[in-house]
């Protein structure tokens, strides 16, 4: 099968602030316009100033919908006389050559379309775990990429990894046609947002319901995941299927080396102000030191100076960075919905730990009741900025008891501890 089986809209939303390079891709991808057929239709949409990750994609959205609605009188919701489905790609990665064709595969071969939602597949090329690569070392072409493979430097991860594993055979214990609407998507599954296959009105849907603060967050890709795994049950068309297929062939390569654990711990314990945690040339493992970091940062230091004198502004300013953003990754899968105060705690706790460590090792000499008193106010603080943020992510908050700090659950899970010190 061939990817003349369908139309195509290819759509691009770019940016690039240097004018140089914005006038050589202007017309490099002038070019790549005209090259439109009857079959597939490219159109390209240069933005006047930044935009992130999801705008982009609403932006590629909406002119590709454009497009339809002049080629063949296309209105929203209509889909009565062909199925319109929606594919991924960011400018760094990689797609196989076959991935357009395995994915109309997948869309003709299914038995019950009407009753899927979107399609998924696991099927993701990564760098093995072992091997440590540079942003610069990453492979350029898929040739590359199937070079890894072959010597296990990269490997698929619906072949090798136990929790894709895990989902397949699920997959194959639900094997009738539709049998999976009401199976719930494996929580712990590596999907990505390149990794789903939606109908265009499931996606014009998330963009609805989705505040522009929220399109505009870097974490924004997180919250499309939720939206997507959580369809068949919460989603305005509830019943339809997230139906996940084979492919022949790997189809997708994220090109994110990630970010080393000790650089960035390192990084936490700089004492110096800076606007970027960590050393990594991929956006997505830098984290900004935001105003309001500073802010908190200045403000707290005062105090707990007076225990640990290695507590300064700058130094504190990186601690909060950190910490708001292990509270964005927590909280942003969660926006319109509320969390548990046990839930909020329990991230605050591990947020605090994974973000605080300079500060809680420099307060570990002290007496038990000045060490208490410290830990007890750090998590305080840390909540009351939690509190901040999910009100940002518009998260509820169900309060079992506000004043006082929940920090472990026990077997009651009404229970209160209290937090002497948080050694690792």
């Amino acid at each position: 099968m061939s990817p003349e089986a369908a139309d195509l809209v290819v759509a691009i939303s770019w940016y690039s602030p240097d004018p140089e390079l914005s006038d050589e891709m202007g017309s490099i991808l002038s070019d790549f316009s005209a090259q439109s057929s009857n079959c597939i239709s490219r159109i390209v949409v240069q933005q006047k100033h930044r935009h992130s990750q999801f705008e982009h994609v609403q932006q590629a959205m909406n002119a590709a919908v454009e497009e339809l609605q002049r080629c063949w009188s296309f209105k929203v919701g209509d889909e009565s006389r062909s199925s319109l489905w929606v594919m991924f790609g960011d400018d760094d990665d990689l797609w196989h050559h076959s991935r357009v064709r395995e994915i109309i595969k997948a869309i003709k071969a299914h038995p019950k379309l009407d009753g899927v939602a979107a399609f998924a597949t696991t099927a993701r090329a990564a760098i093995t775990p072992r091997f440590n690569f540079k942003a610069d070392s990453m492979p350029l072409t898929e040739m590359q990429v199937n070079e890894l493979l072959s010597c296990e430097k990269a490997h698929r991860l619906d072949l090798k990894d136990e929790r894709c594993r895990l989902w397949s055979e699920k997959l194959q214990a639900c094997s009738t046609p539709g049998g999976t609407a009401c199976l719930r998507v494996q929580e712990d599954l590596p999907l990505e947002y390149f990794d789903f296959v939606p109908r265009l009105r499931v996606l014009q849907e998330f963009f609805d319901q989705t505040l522009p603060t929220v399109l505009t967050h870097r974490f924004c890709d997180l919250r499309f995941d939720e939206f997507l795994e959580n369809y068949p049950m919460a989603g305005k068309e509830a019943g339809l299927e997230i139906s996940f297929f084979e492919p022949r062939c790997w189809m997708y390569f994220y090109a994110n080396a990630g970010i080393d654990a000790v650089t960035f711990d390192m990084s936490l314990e700089v004492d110096k102000w800076c606007t970027y945690l960590g050393s990594s040339d991929h956006i997505s493992s830098n984290v900004e030191v935001q105003e309001s970091d500073v802010a908190i940062a200045s403000y707290e230091a005062l105090w707990f100076r007076d225990f640990a004198a290695t507590v300064t502004a700058p130094r504190f300013s990186r601690y909060f960075a950190s910490f708001r953003n292990i509270l964005e990754l927590c909280l942003i899968r969660r926006h319109k919905g509320c969390i548990d105060q046990l839930i909020l705690d329990a991230c605050v706790y591990n947020a605090v730990r994974a973000s605080f460590r300079g500060c809680l090792s420099s307060v570990q000499s002290l007496p038990l009741q000045d060490r208490t008193l410290v830990v007890r106010k750090l998590c305080m603080v840390c909540r009351s900025y939690a509190e901040k943020i999910a009100e940002t992510l518009q998260v509820r908050t169900f309060w079992r008891a506000k004043a006082q700090f929940m920090s472990q659950v026990g077997n009651d899970d009404s229970q209160i501890f209290a937090v002497p010190g948080l050694a690792s």
